[in-house]
């Protein structure tokens, strides 16, 4: 369990040891953009705002890293398909020198 304090409340988390630092850096990143706001402006409301806001940039990431991986793999493909054919001329050619000699 892990106890995250954050604009004068206690929140407790069950959680994994190897969890712990994420949840940490999770609250860090929501606090540090609390912070930004002006000091009559923290509240609960804006603490919601402030972690949509970031959970949106997260799905935003996912959707570039999931779009970069099809790419990614499209070009895989790609040089593979390029490689095979080669390898294959390059058979065919040798067995067609080993034929003529």
């Amino acid at each position: 369990m892990i106890e995250i304090n954050m604009m004068g409340h206690r929140f407790k988390f069950q959680c994994e040891d190897d969890e712990r630092t994420r949840l940490v850096e999770a609250a860090n990143m929501v606090e540090t953009q609390m912070l930004k706001l002006p000091k009559e402006s923290r509240n609960e409301r804006n603490l919601l705002m402030v972690s949509i806001n970031i959970a949106y940039e997260l799905l935003q990431l996912k959707d570039e890293a999931y779009h970069n991986a099809s790419d990614m793999k499209a070009k895989i493909d790609a040089i593979h398909a390029i490689l095979t054919n080669a390898i294959e001329q390059q058979t065919q050619q040798s067995s067609t020198e080993t034929s003529v000699n």
